[in-house]
């Protein structure tokens, strides 16, 4: 697993599939409660295009027209130093497993 922010995973489904979680209040059709959990954002082949999906969910997430040109570079550097730690963070791991 690897987690690029507190509210976004990835997820290996499978050894040929990954897949982009989000964490988010859903609310219960039959008992209307709200509870916060993991919700499913999309199915990738490898950790690139995963990774790739998770920065433009990142960026995008939050952009809206009130937005300066200032805070979307702030948005784009901090995606960037999430993924780069969640990347150095799988390699530890995979040291620790060898």
């Amino acid at each position: 697993m690897i987690y690029i922010t507190d509210t976004l995973r990835i997820s290996r489904v499978d050894d040929n599939c990954l897949q982009l979680e989000t964490y988010v209040p859903v609310t219960s059709k039959k008992t209307k409660e709200t509870r916060t959990q993991w919700r499913w954002c999309g199915y990738y082949g490898d950790v690139r295009g995963a990774l790739l999906a998770a920065l433009r969910k990142e960026l995008f997430s939050e952009v809206s027209v009130e937005s300066s040109i200032q805070r979307l570079l702030d948005r784009i550097d901090s995606a960037e130093k999430n993924i780069i730690r969640a990347i150095e963070g799988m390699k530890q791991d995979e040291r620790q497993e060898v």
